[in-house]
C-alpha cells in the first residue's frame, strides 16, 4: 500500500496527443509507472483515435482531461529547456523539440 513516486520527461510535441501522451494510458499493466487502471481513461482515448473530426476530437479531449485530472493518474511538475551549442561554421540551424539535423550548411568562416 502507499503512494510510490517516479520523475520522467517527454517531449512537449506528443503532450497535446492523448495516444502519444504515455503519461495518460491508464490500462493497467500496459500503463506508466504505478499502473493506473482507469478504464474510462482508456474508452476515452480510443474514441479520440476513431473520432471523426475535429470538433468530436476536441469534445472528447476535454472529457479526457477532466478523467485525468480527477483520477490524478499524473501530475505535470513543470517543463525545462535543454540548453545546446553548436560551432559558428554552421548556418541553418533549426530550433526545435530535439535536435534536427537537417537544413544545415557548414560555412567558411
Amino acid at each position: 500500500g502507499g503512494w510510490n513516486l517516479s520523475a520522467t520527461g517527454g517531449l512537449i510535441i506528443s503532450s497535446s496527443d492523448p495516444i502519444a501522451n504515455f503519461p495518460v494510458a491508464a490500462g493497467g499493466p500496459s500503463a506508466m509507472y504505478g499502473w493506473p487502471n482507469v478504464p474510462k481513461i482508456e474508452e476515452l482515448r480510443m474514441q479520440f483515435a476513431h473520432a471523426a473530426n475535429a470538433a468530436e476530437m476536441k469534445r472528447i479531449a476535454e472529457e479526457l482531461q477532466k478523467q485525468v485530472v480527477d483520477e490524478a493518474t499524473f501530475a505535470p511538475l513543470g517543463q525545462y529547456d535543454i540548453l545546446s551549442a553548436y560551432s559558428t561554421k554552421l548556418s541553418g540551424v533549426l530550433k526545435g523539440p530535439m535536435p534536427l539535423f537537417w537544413n544545415l550548411k557548414k560555412t567558411a568562416k
